[in-house]
């Protein structure tokens, strides 16, 4: 069987590089899923990490390495298609997103063209003549708080109204979840996912923090200890580490049955591991 090609939309993004780091622990364990992974970053980068190299590659072992397409942007469209085209990826897995709430409220029109890329989506049904499956993170912030802790959320309690209590960045989000499952001839998963811990970026270390490493240089650097740290008392949020994400996300592209054989998105909830066996 031929290697599933991957392309990660937003490569230096906190998931995107543990979705690498799965595919080549798997290259590398001989296992039956193998993978050709390429990435996209919007600008260079000085020094690329190990097995990282400029596309397109065409060395013999392609499978070791993940290809990098630079200076693409997905508000402009700029690289996107160039980049699909000369990679032909079975697999599109969308981690790109502007995702601080204050950002979307301060520039919407940038965060919309981001975090609602349907100019992306119109290419991939229209351009691509070979089956391509779109992976879309999608948050929990498209709930709007409104449920007691101990019920939870189902996928449908998501509503769109004119008194939504939904932030700029989950009214974007979940207008873009909508989108996508209105879309008959598009194949994939939506993964709504909760806030999502982990150990620092095994490739990019130098982007933004997530939560748990902004609050360890909060309390314990010498620079920022000394300074009062203002924290939230009125939200309560879930939690997912990174890896367990990781793990479903290749648990639902290698289930067999009516998920692998669809055409349709498929909108998951994503707070807990759960095996699809074959």
């Amino acid at each position: 069987m031929a290697p599933a090609r991957v392309l990660l939309l937003g490569g230096s993004s906190y998931v995107a590089q543990f979705v690498v780091e799965r595919c080549l622990k798997q290259q590398h364990g001989g296992n039956a899923h193998a993978y050709v992974v390429a990435c996209t970053l919007r600008s260079s980068v000085s020094l690329l990490p190990p097995c990282f190299t400029p596309a397109p590659s065409r060395e013999d072992n392609a499978e070791q390495q993940v290809q990098v397409y630079w200076d693409v942007d997905l508000m402009t469209m700029t690289g996107v298609r160039e980049c699909i085209r000369d990679f032909r990826p079975n697999v599109i897995i969308n981690c790109a997103a502007v995702a601080s709430p204050a950002l979307c409220e301060k520039d919407p029109e940038k965060a919309q063209a981001i975090n609602e890329p349907h100019a992306l989506v119109k290419f991939i049904q229209r351009e691509t003549n070979w089956r391509v499956r779109f992976v879309h993170f999608s948050t929990d912030f498209v709930y709007d708080g409104t449920n007691p802790p101990e019920q939870g959320y189902k996928e449908t309690d998501a509503k769109t109204s004119l008194d939504s209590r939904l932030t700029a960045y989950g009214a974007m989000k979940l207008r873009f979840d909508e989108f996508l499952l209105s879309q008959e001839s598009l194949d994939g998963f939506i993964l709504r996912i909760a806030n999502v811990l982990g150990p620092s970026s095994p490739y990019f270390p130098n982007q933004a923090p997530k939560f748990m490493q902004w609050l360890h240089q909060q309390l314990f650097l010498e620079k920022k200890a000394q300074d009062p740290l203002t924290l939230w008392s009125d939200e309560i949020r879930s939690y997912i580490y990174v890896r367990d994400l990781v793990e479903i996300l290749f648990a639902l592209l290698h289930c067999d049955g009516s998920l692998n054989e669809s055409r349709t998105m498929t909108l998951v909830n994503v707070g807990k591991f759960a095996l699809c066996h074959s």
